[in-house]
């Protein structure tokens, strides 16, 4: 599964250095009890005051619904979650990005756009 959250890092990094965000971004890791950590990316944009606050851990197992049957272990929705901020940000941001992202695998739900 380490595989998957490889390529997002890839996939964030290019997305990022195409908006000219070459810096590694600041990480801060979350862990709940009974779920894997989730670690949550701040990249600052230049010369702009926004920040994009990105989950990484909440793609590395497939979304199922909790009612069904059987659940495939390889197929379903992945997602990661993102929030764009401006200003300061409020006490507890990431924490509560993380909460977000590790609903799936605690709370059985599917997160959509």
């Amino acid at each position: 599964m380490s595989d998957i959250l490889g390529q997002v890092r890839t996939h964030l990094r290019d997305h990022f250095a195409r908006l000219g965000i070459t810096a590694e971004p600041v990480s801060a890791s979350v862990t709940f009890l009974g779920t894997d950590r989730i670690d949550v990316l701040r990249y600052v944009t230049p010369g702009d005051a926004a920040a994009q606050y990105v989950s990484v851990g909440c793609s590395r197992h497939p979304m199922v619904d909790p009612a069904e049957m059987l659940a495939d272990p390889v197929q379903g929705p992945r997602a990661e979650v993102v929030v764009s901020l401006r200003g300061s940000p409020p006490a507890g941001l990431s924490r509560s990005v993380a909460v977000v992202a590790a609903a799936p695998a605690v709370e059985g739900l599917i997160l959509a756009p």
